[in-house]
């Protein structure tokens, strides 16, 4: 998935809209794809991933620009992540990606963090996270009244038998 600018996506709808500049199920190399201008204005639960990795097998992401993804949602789990790891069981190499520009205006949440740069959220054994050189700047959660509302990376990750290797990044 290389070379591909996805941009100005959007949705007002009510319910839990999601909005996805680029998604994968599959082992993939994704770079030097810029996704831009994606946007949720939802009442409701929302969430939005410039890329979304969603699979067991090898993926690298690298060389993409990733700015100006702005939620308004009003529930309480809306979310926009840069980049989203949601799967494990493999190796996963996240770097030299530009994310900035990243905005929740809605004053409700009670999900931490509203907004993340990277979120690598893979619990299952074996897995190795290689998260580096990635530039993260620009993330905004003004109306936000929780405590974590911003994280550049974002780990929540439990597992004990994986590797989560988080170096060089500029946030």
């Amino acid at each position: 998935v290389s070379g591909n600018t996805v941009s100005t996506m959007n949705t007002t709808g009510a319910g839990a809209p999601t909005v996805i500049g680029i998604q994968v199920q599959n082992a993939s190399v994704i770079t030097g794809n810029t996704i831009s201008n994606l946007s949720v204005g939802a009442s409701g639960n929302s969430v939005i991933y410039g890329i979304f990795i969603a699979t067991s097998q090898p993926v690298t992401a690298s060389q993409n620009i990733i700015h100006t993804l702005s939620g308004a949602g009003t529930g309480a789990t809306t979310v926009i992540n840069g980049i989203a790891l949601l799967t494990s069981g493999n190796t996963y190499n996240i770097f030299k990606n530009r994310i900035y520009n990243l905005s929740q205006t809605a004053a409700t949440g009670s999900v931490n963090p509203l907004v993340n740069g990277v979120l690598v959220s893979a619990n299952n054994a074996n897995t190795t996270a290689n998260v580096y050189n990635n530039f993260i700047s620009d993330l905004r959660t003004p109306l936000a009244n929780i405590v974590h509302a911003i994280r550049g990376i974002n780990i929540t990750s439990t597992s004990t038998t994986s590797a989560y290797n988080v170096y060089y990044n500029t946030i």
